[in-house]
C-alpha cells in the first residue's frame, strides 16, 4: 500500500508539472496578464511619436518637446513616478539646437558674362560649420578629394595655389577600396583645407546627388564653426561650374582612380559670390525620467536602468515645400513606444520587481549621445548601484523574428539568463558578448554599468522620410518588448549581481568583420552600413553592395552569413562574392578579433 500512495503521489506531480511548466528564470506568473504587451499597444504610440504633428522629434525643437510632454502625459496618468529635476519628469540640460539660416543665403558662380546663380535647398546649403560670410569674386580651384595624406603618398594641394580661394572638394578618398578612412571624414577634409589657408569650401558626393541630401548634410555635418564658409552643393551643380573648362565631376573621378594621382586645377575665370549667417540657438533640451521602487528594501539602491532615445532628425525641405518630416516610426518611436508599454506593465503588477527600475527617454542621441552622456553624469541613482542598463534603439523592423542583443557577457553571468528567456521567446535571437553599437548605452559601458543594446536591425529608411509607421512590424516588436520585459523583470528579481565584465568572455561570436547593418534582398544581403576602420572597411566593402556569397556558400538570409562565421577565429580570411552597380565583385574579408 506505501508504494501505491507512493506512486499516486508521483503521478498527481508529473500531472501538476505538465500542466504548470515553470522556468528557472522567473517570469512573474502572478502578474501574466499585466506583463504581456500586444502589437496594438506597442503601436499606438509609435503612430502618435512619428506623426506630422511631432515634426521628427529634432532635438531641441518644438516637437521634440511636444513629444516629451506627451510621454511625461502617459507616465503621469499611469501613476509612475517621475525622477528628474525637482519633482519633476523632466531632466533638463542645456543644447544650442541647429543653427538657423538668418536671410537667404547666396551662392552664385560668375564667368566672363556668364551668371550661376544656384538655388537655395535645390542646387546648395550652407553647412552647419560654416563661417558668416558675404564675399564676392573669390577665385575658384577644383580640389579633387581634399585629400593630404602623407602615409599614402598622396597630396591633391600638390602645385596649386588656394590660399584665400574658394575649393571644390568631393566627398570620400581616391582609393576605392579605402573610401570610409580618417581621410573621408568631413571633420579631416576640413582641418586639412585649414591647414592650407583655403577661402571657403564647396563639398560635392557624386555627380548624381541631389537635393535629397542637403538637408541631412547641413544638419548633420561637425557642428564645430570653421574659419572660412563651408557649401553642399548637388553633382548637377558641380558639373555646372566646371564645364567652363569642359571637365565634369565623372571624368575628373575617372581620372584620378585610374592613375592614382591628383586632378586639381584651376578654374579659368570662375569666381564665387557667396553670403551666409547663421544664428545660434540656445533652445535646451530635456530626458524624461521615471521610477518605479522596488519592493524589496534589502536591496537599498541597487536598480535596472532601462533606455531608448525618442529624438530624430527633424525636418526637411525640397522643391519649395515648408516641411518634408523625417517621421522615424523606427528609429526610435519603436524604442520609445516599447519602454513606455513596460513603465506601464510594470507599474500595473500587483507585486513590483525586488529592485528599483528606472526610466528613461533620452534626447540627443543623434546628435551624439548627449542625453545619455548627460545622464550618467547626473544619474536619478548613484550608477554604482545599477546592475543592468537596457537600451532599446528601433525595435519594429524585424524580418522573421530577428533581433540583436549586444552585449551579453559586460555582466558577469548575465548570458545563461538572456539565453534561457531568449530560447522560451521564439525569436530569432543573436548574442554577441561585447557592447556592441552606436546608441545610448555606450556611455553606460564606459561607466562600467553591464549593458544590453536591443536591435530589430538596419534597413535602407534609416534617416529617410521613408521610416514610416506602415512599415512597422507590431507582432514581432511586441515579441521584443516582452522579451526586454522579461529580462529587466529576471535581472531585478535576481539575487545575483551581475558585476561589470570587460572582457570578451562568452560563447558568442569571437570575430568582427565590421557590418553595421544587413537588409535582406532579392539577391542576397544588402549592406546599410559600414563600421569605420572595421575589417568590412578595409576590405573595401560600401554601403548598398549585395554579399551573394561567401567561401563559395550562398548567402541569402542573416542565418547563411552567421553559418559562414560559426567556428571562424580572428585572422581567417573570407572569400566574398558581391554584387555592385549591377556587377559581381570578388573581395577577401580578413576578420579581426571582437
Amino acid at each position: 500500500m506505501k508504494d501505491v500512495k507512493t506512486l499516486r503521489r508521483l503521478l498527481a506531480l508529473l500531472i501538476l508539472s505538465a500542466i504548470f511548466v515553470f522556468p528557472s528564470v522567473a517570469t512573474r506568473a502572478d502578474d501574466e496578464k499585466a506583463l504581456r504587451i500586444t502589437p496594438k499597444a506597442f503601436l499606438d504610440h509609435i503612430k502618435i511619436l512619428s506623426s506630422d504633428k511631432y515634426e521628427g522629434r529634432d532635438t531641441g525643437s518644438k516637437g521634440q518637446k511636444l513629444a516629451a510632454k506627451y510621454i511625461a502625459g502617459k507616465l503621469k496618468d499611469w501613476g509612475v513616478p517621475p525622477a528628474g529635476d525637482n519633482g519633476s519628469y523632466f531632466q533638463k540640460f542645456p543644447y544650442s539646437g541647429n543653427r538657423d539660416i538668418v536671410g537667404k543665403p547666396v551662392l552664385k558662380a560668375r564667368n566672363g558674362r556668364s551668371t550661376f546663380r544656384m538655388k537655395y535647398a535645390r542646387n546648395f546649403t550652407p553647412m552647419t560649420c560654416s563661417a558668416d560670410a558675404d564675399i564676392k569674386k573669390v577665385p575658384v580651384v577644383f580640389a579633387g578629394y581634399g585629400v593630404d595624406a602623407p602615409d599614402k603618398n598622396y597630396n591633391d594641394y600638390t602645385g596649386i595655389d588656394v590660399k584665400d580661394k574658394f575649393v571644390i572638394i568631393m566627398r570620400k578618398t581616391p582609393w576605392p577600396r579605402d573610401r570610409r578612412s580618417r581621410h573621408a571624414y568631413f571633420r579631416t577634409k576640413l582641418e586639412v583645407a585649414k591647414k592650407h589657408g583655403v577661402g571657403g569650401v564647396i563639398f560635392v558626393s557624386n555627380p548624381k546627388s541631389g537635393a535629397a541630401e542637403l538637408n541631412t548634410l547641413r544638419k548633420n555635418a561637425d557642428r564645430k564653426r570653421m574659419p572660412f564658409p563651408v557649401f553642399y552643393i548637388t553633382g548637377k551643380a558641380a558639373n555646372r561650374l566646371l564645364s567652363r573648362d569642359k571637365q565634369t565631376l565623372e571624368k575628373l573621378e575617372s581620372k584620378i582612380i585610374d592613375s592614382g594621382k591628383p586632378a586639381s586645377f584651376p578654374l579659368k575665370r570662375t569666381t564665387i559670390d557667396a553670403k551666409v549667417k547663421l544664428k545660434e540657438k540656445g533652445v535646451g533640451t530635456e530626458n524624461v525620467v521615471a521610477i518605479i521602487k522596488g519592493s524589496d528594501k534589502s536591496s537599498g539602491n541597487e536598480h535596472i536602468i532601462m533606455g531608448a532615445h525618442y529624438d530624430h532628425i527633424g525636418v526637411g525641405s525640397s522643391k519649395g515645400k515648408a516641411k518634408i518630416v523625417y517621421h522615424g516610426a523606427d528609429d526610435n518611436a519603436s524604442g520609445s513606444s516599447g519602454l513606455l508599454v513596460i513603465a506601464r506593465a510594470i507599474s500595473d503588477m500587483n507585486k513590483k520587481p525586488k529592485r528599483t527600475i528606472v526610466f528613461v527617454w533620452f534626447t540627443g542621441e543623434e546628435k551624439g549621445f548627449l542625453g545619455s552622456i548627460h545622464y550618467t553624469e547626473n544619474p536619478a541613482l548613484p550608477l554604482k548601484d545599477a546592475v543592468l542598463m537596457i537600451n532599446m534603439d528601433m525595435l519594429g523592423r524585424s524580418k522573421d523574428g530577428y533581433l540583436w542583443i549586444g552585449g551579453a557577457d559586460t555582466g558577469k553571468d548575465l548570458r545563461p539568463v538572456l539565453e534561457e528567456l531568449a530560447d522560451a521567446s521564439g525569436l530569432d535571437v543573436r548574442l554577441t558578448g561585447s557592447a556592441g553599437g552606436s546608441s545610448d548605452q555606450v556611455p553606460f559601458n564606459r561607466k562600467n554599468v553591464p549593458n544590453l543594446f536591443f536591435n530589430s536591425g538596419m534597413h535602407k529608411d534609416l534617416h529617410r522620410t521613408t521610416d514610416t509607421v506602415d512599415k512597422i512590424n507590431a507582432e514581432d516588436g511586441a515579441r521584443i518588448v516582452n522579451l526586454a520585459l522579461d529580462v529587466a523583470i529576471a535581472v531585478a528579481d535576481g539575487g545575483k549581481k551581475h558585476e561589470f565584465n570587460k572582457t570578451e568572455s562568452g560563447r558568442g561570436s569571437r570575430v568582427f568583420m565590421g557590418l553595421a547593418g544587413m537588409e535582406q534582398v532579392e539577391k542576397g544581403l544588402q549592406i546599410t552600413g559600414v563600421v569605420p576602420h572595421s575589417p568590412a572597411e578595409k576590405a573595401g566593402l560600401e554601403k548598398d553592395d549585395i554579399i551573394i556569397s561567401i567561401n563559395d556558400k550562398e548567402i541569402k538570409t542573416n542565418r547563411d552569413l552567421y553559418g559562414c562565421l560559426r567556428g571562424k577565429k580572428p585572422g581567417d580570411v573570407l572569400k566574398m562574392v558581391v554584387i555592385r552597380d549591377g556587377k559581381e565583385e570578388k573581395i577577401s574579408l580578413k576578420l579581426d578579433k571582437r
